[in-house]
């Protein structure tokens, strides 16, 4: 509801259209938010890092795993959060390998638990999209 009424009155926010496209895809309706992550792209073509992590998450929903992490591998520095998506993708299309390294890349760095993340770190309104 609150959504609607920002884009009502600003509806040219790039960073508002954008978040209806992350609140579509955690809705559990990732094809539609797809359409508002790209008009929010389209809006801001020199959007933050984050629009690519939120295109990312609709289309692993998707099952779109190559495309999902080829979004993911234009972060210049990638948070734990980003790897953590990355190492799903890449496990999902069956390459361990790279999978493994995301996961040894995050703990070289500051802690940080990936499968807490995982689990907790995306609030689906469908309890069956954080499984998956």
């Amino acid at each position: 509801h609150h959504m609607r009424i920002a884009l009502q009155l600003n509806p040219c926010d790039a960073d508002s259209i954008e978040q209806m496209g992350m609140l579509l895809t955690m809705r559990g309706r990732p094809l539609e938010a797809l359409t508002w992550l790209a008009r929010g792209i389209r809006i801001d073509p020199l959007h933050p890092h984050w629009y690519q992590f939120d295109r990312a998450l609709a289309l692993y929903m998707m099952g779109e795993y190559r495309q999902a992490a080829e979004a993911l591998e234009l972060a210049t520095r990638p948070a734990p959060w980003i790897r953590t998506r990355l190492a799903a993708c890449y496990a999902q299309m069956g390459d361990m390998e790279k999978a493994r390294r995301q996961i040894a890349l995050i703990e070289e760095g500051e802690p940080f638990s990936p499968l807490d993340y995982a689990l907790r770190g995306v609030p689906f309104e469908n309890p069956a999209d954080a499984e998956h």
